[in-house]
């Protein structure tokens, strides 16, 4: 039999309020992240409006991805809003919701340098 072995990292979990931010990645500067990595950040606000901006943006095209959802865990397809790979920056997105979850999973190979996501928050709740 064989097998893949998944190595999840403790990361944060991030409580922020209107005014607030907060940045993260995968690995530190000038690095590239391990093979077969599972990461997942959360955050919570009360009232606000998530604005992700993304200082770089670099994956294995096809094979590891970053998915940003609503909740604590990724669990449904419901529930996942994006899917992002390869070397291309997204642009910016503001998204209403009371808790976010970025994940990010690296296959068994290639190695890259990963992103770098600043997650703010502003103004007041949206409806959708």
């Amino acid at each position: 039999m064989s097998y893949t072995t998944l190595c999840t990292t403790e990361t944060p979990r991030y409580n922020l309020t209107v005014g607030e931010s907060a940045t993260f990645s995968p690995v530190g500067a000038g690095q590239n992240y391990a093979i077969n990595t599972h990461y997942v950040w959360t955050f919570t606000i009360e009232d606000g409006v998530y604005m992700i901006h993304f200082n770089f943006f670099s994956t294995e095209r096809g094979y590891d991805y970053l998915t940003i959802g609503s909740g604590f865990v990724p669990k449904r397809n419901k529930d996942r809003w994006r899917d992002y790979h390869g070397t291309n920056v997204p642009a910016d997105v503001a998204i209403v919701a009371e808790n976010l979850y970025f994940l990010f999973l690296s296959d068994s190979s290639v190695r890259m340098p990963g992103f770098e996501i600043v997650v703010s928050i502003i103004g007041k709740s949206m409806k959708c």
